[in-house]
């Protein structure tokens, strides 16, 4: 039940077994185990195996470190150009954000300039543009989790040992556009 057979990254599915003259599509793998380095393996085992068979060939011959590297790569650069958009995004969000504010107080400075004639403290009106700050992360975090649910259940099988709902994520998201 615990073997990959494929992949070292794939999931853990049941297998069945049959024996190799019964089935012979599937190459087989050696794995060799030893206290020196792995180049210096290649050459005994190569004569070990010539030994037993002469006509089995022996190829791809590298680590055991090497072909798991080499497994995890897609999706390493998968997750490593996810990562590298979301940044753009989360970028492209702050500096959206803050422009929309901008322009917002920009948009209303002569009724904070009434506000203030009539009394108001500057506080007051720094109170006005925070709560309308506020107001629309909130709007943009809730349709952003909403989205996100939604391409979560399509990113799952792109996530290698992450949870599609990393709290750590999320919450950094929101604090950073907080």
């Amino acid at each position: 039940r615990h073997v990959r057979h494929r992949s070292p990254v794939e999931e853990v599915r049941e297998q069945v077994y049959f024996p190799a003259r019964q089935v012979t599509r599937n190459p087989s793998v050696y794995l060799v185990k030893g206290g020196a380095d792995a180049a210096t393996l290649v050459r005994p085992v190569r004569e070990r195996l010539s030994a037993l068979d002469p006509a089995l060939p022996i190829y791809d011959v590298r680590p055991l470190s090497a072909y798991v590297h080499d497994a995890r790569a897609l999706r390493e650069f998968t997750a490593m150009l996810a990562a590298l958009f979301a940044s753009a995004a989360l970028l492209l969000a702050a500096v959206g954000l803050y422009g929309l504010i901008a322009y917002s107080v920009t948009e209303r400075h002569r009724e904070f300039g009434v506000r203030v004639a009539l009394g108001a403290r500057a506080r007051d009106v720094m109170r006005l543009v925070f709560v309308e700050a506020v107001g629309l992360t909130l709007a943009g975090l809730a349709w952003g989790i909403a989205i996100a649910v939604t391409a979560a259940a399509w990113l799952r099988h792109e996530l290698y040992g992450v949870p599609p709902w990393g709290p750590l994520a999320v919450g950094a998201t929101a604090g950073i556009l907080r």
